[in-house]
């Protein structure tokens, strides 16, 4: 079975690094159109680490997730709007407010290995209504067998898509092409 391949952007979450955070709310608007005219689907936006990490330790962005969220969807057309949670950053409550402000679908990131922090946002993603997405953050320094065994478990706590992550960039087509293999032999 063929599968048509869905692209996520997420200039404006992970591309928040580069601006130290200080996207404007005009910036978003900007890039969201032109993503939305493009017809990127799926558009992630908010601070680079994700819900709630607006601060003194990890950066303060120009404008609060409320803002960033309501900004996008004035041009956000059919595309869907997105954002990025961390699990012990992001609250639980934070999910509420996203969901309040419109937000379509909620991408949590943790390590393969801490996979379990992520179950009480799937379960309450799920519970709201969300598109609910587990990303694997430095995907690539784990096997494709501990891969595919995380990728089970978030699937059974009601994730729709794990994302596999390559930070380091070092990973070949040959690569994802055994990471995906693995998967596909545990779970869908």
């Amino acid at each position: 079975m063929k599968t048509k391949a869905q692209i996520l952007d997420c200039t404006i979450r992970d591309g928040s690094y580069a601006v130290n955070f200080k996207f404007t709310c005009t910036d978003v608007k900007n890039i969201v159109a032109r993503l939305v005219k493009l017809g990127i689907e799926y558009i992630e936006i908010g601070h680079g680490m994700g819900l709630n990490a607006s601060s003194p330790e990890r950066g303060i962005s120009l404008y609060s997730d409320e803002e960033y969220i309501d900004a996008a969807k004035t041009v956000i057309g059919n595309s869907k709007l997105g954002v990025f949670c961390i699990p012990c950053i992001a609250r639980i409550e934070d999910l509420q407010m996203a969901k309040d402000h419109g937000v379509d679908f909620i991408r949590i990131g943790v390590t393969i290995s801490e996979v379990e922090k992520a179950r009480p946002y799937v379960v309450e993603a799920n519970r709201l209504g969300f598109t609910t997405m587990v990303n694997f953050m430095k995907s690539y320094a784990n096997t494709p067998q501990e891969f595919a065994t995380a990728s089970k478990i978030a699937s059974e706590m009601g994730a729709s898509y794990v994302y596999l992550v390559d930070s380091a960039g070092t990973m070949l087509p040959e690569d994802i092409e055994v990471f995906y293999n693995a998967v596909q032999q545990v779970c869908p």
